[in-house]
């Protein structure tokens, strides 16, 4: 394929450096297509994937960071005010019936995995999944798939607090196990660990 004819098709999954990726991408001027499954829907994916001038490519993060930030958003953006055991607890059923967008509690609360997967259930069209806490490599990687110099380096954007603080003292045990019972195919997929 023709490098000039190729282009990035990122996934962004909520809560996992969508925003910080997007401002990265446009900076540096990388040929690109930003999917969010909030605004469209997997239908999209499927046929891009036939596509040949795409690359496709994806960030996930740690399951309970990640989880903590999503509740941190939904209470602050949603003005739901539950617990975060309630959050972990709460059937998708039921978040599915809290939605007023823009908002979209749902996604902010199912696994990873679901925003990636082609209609066979399959990650393995994706090129590259790059992990929030080693977005540096994803830079990196990027610049050279692409062939770029890279002008402006990778900022943190749109986070819920002004500093990025360390999950783990902010969980129980019991919250602690409600993650890895809620997003265990994310942590399975991805090989994280609390």
């Amino acid at each position: 394929m023709d490098l000039f004819n190729k282009q990035l098709f990122f996934i962004r999954v909520n809560k996992a450096a969508g925003t910080s990726m997007h401002f990265y991408l446009h900076n540096n001027k990388v040929p690109h297509f930003s999917h969010e499954i909030m605004k469209r829907n997997k239908e999209f994916i499927y046929e891009s994937i036939k596509e040949p001038a795409y690359t496709f490519a994806t960030m996930v993060r740690n399951p309970w960071a990640r989880a903590l930030s999503s509740f941190t958003f939904i209470n602050k953006w949603h003005y739901t005010k539950f617990t975060f055991e309630d959050f972990l607890t709460l059937p998708f059923d039921e978040f599915k019936q809290l939605e007023k967008p823009p908002y979209f509690v749902y996604e902010h609360a199912k696994p990873q995995i679901e925003y990636i997967t082609d209609q066979y259930g399959k990650i393995d069209y994706l090129s590259h999944i790059g992990k929030v806490e080693k977005i540096n490599e994803t830079c990196k990687w990027i610049c050279e798939t692409f062939n770029i110099q890279e002008k402006v380096s990778i900022e943190h954007r749109n986070s819920q607090r002004k500093k990025v603080i360390d999950y783990k003292p902010m969980y129980t045990e019991k919250t602690k196990k409600l993650v890895a019972q809620k997003f265990e195919i994310d942590i399975d997929t991805f090989k994280y660990t609390f």
